[in-house]
């Protein structure tokens, strides 16, 4: 079976044009956050010692049965209302998949370095953004080969 041909991308403008001056051709891309991949977020000042959490309610349940209240208010304090928060960071607002100058209209490859979000399932009461899929390259650009029923059902065990 023949290997497929990973695709990288690149992310900011310097970055992209770098790899124009290699000779791939930029795809470029703006991001665009899913919105199923929000989640509400809280922040907690603790009074006694001025150390801050953030949580998404104001009862968590960690990972090892440990629980802990917010609610406490001689104890707690909100300092950052529950608001919407996109939990993945870029250091632009562009990208680029670098495709090189002798790909095959057809060709199926991996994009290593998904510019798009796709949802991955839910960890923990956080919702997973997919990293890397397949895709085929129509000779402007890609299909990407995602199904909702596998490739968006996390398969983490915590």
């Amino acid at each position: 079976m023949k290997e497929l041909r990973i695709i990288k991308t690149a992310r900011g403008i310097e970055d992209i044009n770098k790899a124009a001056d290699m000779g791939f051709v930029p795809l470029v891309k703006k991001l665009k956050p899913l919105k199923k991949l929000f989640h509400t977020i809280g922040i907690f000042r603790n009074k006694k010692t001025n150390k801050i959490e953030e949580a998404e309610s104001y009862v968590v349940y960690r990972q090892y049965g440990e629980i802990t209240s917010y609610e406490d208010e001689d104890e707690w304090e909100l300092v950052v209302p529950f608001h919407s928060h996109y939990p993945y960071k870029f250091d632009s607002h562009i990208a680029a998949y670098l495709i090189p100058h002798d790909i095959e209209k057809g060709e199926k490859v991996i994009l290593e370095d998904l510019v798009e979000d796709y949802y991955g399932g839910s960890f923990w009461s956080h919702n997973i953004r997919v990293e890397s899929l397949q895709a085929i390259w129509t000779g402007d650009d890609f299909s990407i080969l995602y199904d909702s029923e596998t490739d968006g059902t996390c398969t983490w065990v915590g």
